[in-house]
């Protein structure tokens, strides 16, 4: 009798014991679909988002395409101006058009070996006007200019600016071999401004960060200022306010703004126009009017598109350059950032 009990103690122990084992899997297996699952929702929605921010660089294309006087259309009017949240899909697309014609072109600061003192003395008064609005740890230095100077010229000696009284010096092939991984000096053009990565201390930080975005303003970097495009002149039509105040040190922030409003009313139809504005002195005028422009004759347009599928984003950037041949708008540039 004994026997028979201890043997049905054993059976009740061993069937328990397998209870608990089949509990613990079935508990393990739930778990694990459940993470499977969470991860496919995932990978779902970042393809989605990835996927919504290609079709709002499209969807841009499109209407750009359709409407190159777009100032004629008040939905694209507000691309230029401000972001413009449209629904693609089951997504949110934030769309941020610029016209790159209205920054500076670094490839332009020397032409045939000589320096281009009056597109330096801008970018070196660009830098002025954005360390106005930032902390001191994220100032930018002027030694960014030689360095950008070193890496598209055609020679390899080192640029100094004699008429910067610090941080003056470029870098050439020798420093870049220090790198980790090392690598040369192109010693030309820029095809792309995310190259702008490769040039001494320029960092993703400067190129893309360089302000914090608030639900107020947009993030903003070095690349909203700067462009590898166009012939050097600035496009006032275009240029945002830091660029219109890097023209001449004598226009003031209250006059970019001026500016600004009087082309969000009617663009300037001549570089002329611009003495209309209130605060305009025949001096500045002077000063800028051999480096503006009205026009471009083959204009090129920044797209960056933030989409947002429910907790996943994608942002994407593309260059849109005209092609009056082909009566198109081409891709020529497209980056994941």
């Amino acid at each position: 009798m004994d026997n028979v009990r201890k043997q049905q103690g054993f059976i009740l122990i061993t069937v328990l014991l397998l209870i608990v084992l089949i509990a613990a899997v079935l508990l393990e297996f739930n778990y694990q679909s459940r993470q499977d699952l969470r991860s496919t929702d995932a990978f779902y929605r970042r393809v989605q988002a990835r996927h919504a921010a290609r079709a709002g660089i499209e969807l841009t294309r499109a209407l750009l395409s359709q409407y190159p006087e777009y100032r004629d259309q008040e939905g694209l009017y507000r691309l230029f101006n401000q972001e413009t949240v449209l629904p693609v899909a089951a997504s949110q697309c934030r769309i941020l058009v610029s016209q790159e014609g209205g920054k500076i072109n670094i490839n332009k600061l020397k032409t045939n070996d000589q320096l281009e003192r009056q597109r330096i003395d801008q970018l070196l008064l660009l830098i002025d006007v954005l360390n106005q609005k930032l902390p001191s740890s994220r100032r930018l230095e002027y030694g960014l200019v030689p360095a950008l100077i070193d890496w598209t010229d055609a020679d390899d000696q080192i640029t100094q600016l004699a008429f910067v009284s610090h941080a003056n010096r470029g870098a050439e092939s020798e420093y870049y071999r220090r790198q980790v991984p090392a690598y040369p000096c192109a010693n030309q053009s820029l095809d792309r401004i995310d190259q702008l990565l490769l040039v001494r201390d320029i960092t993703p930080r400067l190129l893309y960060h360089l302000t914090e975005g608030t639900p107020e303003t947009a993030e903003t970097g070095l690349a909203d200022y700067l462009t590898v495009y166009g012939d050097g002149k600035i496009n006032i039509n275009y240029a945002p306010l830091p660029v219109l105040r890097s023209l001449c040190l004598s226009i003031t922030e209250g006059l970019a703004r001026q500016i600004v409003q009087y082309r969000a009313i009617r663009p300037f139809a001549s570089v002329g126009e611009i003495r209309q504005v209130p605060g305009m002195t025949e001096e500045i005028f002077t000063a800028i009017q051999e480096h503006i422009t009205v026009t471009s004759a083959e204009p090129c347009y920044r797209v960056t598109v933030t989409a947002q599928a429910e907790n996943a984003s994608c942002k994407v950037t593309a260059i849109l350059k005209q092609n009056h041949s082909a009566r198109r708008l081409e891709m020529v540039y497209y980056q994941e950032i």
